[in-house]
């Protein structure tokens, strides 16, 4: 059986998350501190004294690009490290459902769902509510890859329609 969700692997994305969060945290920080610092200092000159323009625009300046440089991390880096482990967390707590598929067809388009994004494939499986092979999309992320073919008969475990782990049967 090839496990796709390990322990190992939601651990390495717990630690990620966590890293790019504490990147975030620092360049905020750093804004902070420096702000502070700069607003002591132009507190210190008298009003109308012109030592306190290059204060104002340094701290101007600073502000913006620490703010625009955290923005766009936040939402290139973290937020899809964070939706992705939502995801994980998710799956490997949810109910799983352990059936017998008939491969017809890869879909090899990516989807993207919250930011994680998945590939497809289509698979006929026995439906007990409609007494009827039913066909199915099921999901798996693209960080994976699956070995089976078209028209093989595997076992797959999902929860929802995400793919978690699955057995070629010969």
């Amino acid at each position: 059986m090839v496990n796709f969700y390990t322990q190992k692997y939601l651990d390495g994305l717990k630690k990620k998350k966590k890293l790019h969060l504490l990147v975030i945290i620092t360049i905020m920080s750093i804004m902070l501190i420096t702000n502070v610092i700069m607003i002591i200092n132009f507190a210190g000159y008298p009003y109308g004294s012109g030592k306190r323009v290059p204060f104002t625009v340094t701290s101007c300046i600073i502000t913006v690009v620490l703010t625009f440089f955290s923005g766009v991390y936040y939402e290139i880096m973290y937020v899809p490290v964070k939706n992705h482990y939502a995801k994980v967390v998710e799956v490997l707590t949810g109910k799983k459902d352990k059936s017998n598929v008939s491969i017809l067809r890869f879909n090899y388009d990516e989807l993207d769902k919250l930011g994680v994004k998945f590939r497809s494939f289509d698979a006929l499986t026995w439906s007990d509510i409609q007494n009827d092979y039913v066909e199915r999309t099921i999901i798996y992320d693209c960080d994976f890859s699956v070995n089976f073919n078209e028209n093989q008969m595997v076992d797959v475990v999902t929860c929802g329609n995400v793919l978690l782990s699955y057995e070629v049967k010969e």
